[in-house]
């Protein structure tokens, strides 16, 4: 492998660490927001176990980076856990909404990408770090899908997510899906974990069309814009 190369599949886990840091924040946010409101115990004893499962996860990303010779980049780059969504929400609506966006959709997706990673990858650090990653991803996804069930039986219709579906969408999208200068869409390493960047595309909207739309309209959440916004999606159309 080249230099730059070793350097490029460095960064993606330096920035994966980075990232893990972020969710671990967000998790913690949450946790806070479902005892502020009554959520039931064992959804909020899974949230908090989601917390210590990004600090984890950002520790095993960190120790993968560094097997790649390359300096973090992302070390002084803040991971606050923002918040999602608009800020005009009522706090149910702004908890279920940050569920749906970062559970139910992007953990979904995330998980489709790592069990594609695991399925390719054969340098043994890397291999071990995926599926330890993969395993917790999809049970945060099930919490995401959990609450979104728990919200429609308690609270209410989450038909007001439908408009917003667009914008949770854009969110969960990345450079290396986007971008045909990313550095995957030229050079890449599936054994290392670092795959091409068709094949992203791939793993993204097989997760999208066969997981996660289908989810979210069976919880009576209409996907008409979030189809529209994929129809439109130039990088999408490539993979069509």
């Amino acid at each position: 492998m080249t230099e730059t190369g070793h350097a490029e599949v460095g960064r993606e886990w330096w920035f994966r660490a980075w990232a893990e840091r972020d969710s671990a924040r967000r998790f913690a946010r949450l946790h806070e927001a479902m005892v502020a409101q009554a959520v039931p115990e064992p959804l909020c004893d899974a949230c908090a176990k989601a917390r210590a499962d990004e600090d984890r996860h950002a520790a095993l990303c960190a120790d993968v980076a560094r097997r790649f010779r390359r300096d973090d980049p992302y070390a002084d780059i803040p991971a606050p856990g923002d918040a999602l969504g608009s800020g005009q929400l009522e706090p149910d609506q702004r908890l279920l909404y940050e569920m749906v966006a970062f559970c139910a959709v992007t953990e979904s997706l995330n998980a489709s990408l790592l069990l594609t990673v695991f399925d390719a990858a054969r340098e043994p650090g890397v291999r071990e770090a995926t599926q330890a990653l993969l395993r917790d991803e999809v049970t945060h996804a099930q919490l995401g899908w959990a609450y979104l069930a728990y919200h429609v039986q308690e609270r209410g219709s989450p038909a007001f997510l439908g408009p917003r579906l667009e914008r949770i969408l854009e969110a969960t999208v990345s450079e290396s899906l986007v971008s045909p200068e990313a550095f995957c869409a030229h050079w890449s390493d599936p054994a290392l974990g670092y795959l091409p960047r068709s094949e992203r595309v791939r793993v993204f909207l097989r997760g999208l069309r066969t997981v996660v739309l289908p989810g979210l309209a069976w919880h009576g959440i209409a996907t008409g814009d979030a189809d529209r916004w994929l129809s439109s999606r130039p990088w999408a159309q490539e993979a069509a």
